[in-house]
């Protein structure tokens, strides 16, 4: 069995997104604990900012307990300085597309 997404997450995400429409919270829980998980990554691994940041975003979105553009700005936020520019546009680039 392949393990891409097509044949591993999304079979898995279904059964759980509809969990949330019987009143369960565990889509929600899943995805706000692998938030957390990639946000405290990113400080272990600097280096991987850009994927782990990605991450992070997409289970804050998939978890609905926060507001993306807020989420955007603080991720934004970590990187300011001018050297960094390049991976910010990279975090935006990957967003517009979702």
């Amino acid at each position: 069995m392949d393990l891409d997404p097509d044949n591993l997450v999304k079979p898995m995400r279904r059964p759980l997104k509809a969990q949330v429409a019987l009143g369960r919270k565990i889509y929600i829980t899943i995805n706000a604990d692998a938030a957390k998980h990639f946000s405290e990554l990113k400080t272990k691994h600097p280096d991987r900012w850009v994927d782990l940041t990605l991450g992070e975003l997409f289970h804050l979105i998939e978890a609905g307990t926060g507001d993306p553009l807020q989420a955007m700005q603080n991720a934004f936020a970590e990187r300011p300085s001018h050297a960094d520019a390049k991976l910010r546009i990279r975090i935006g680039a990957r967003n517009r597309k979702t």
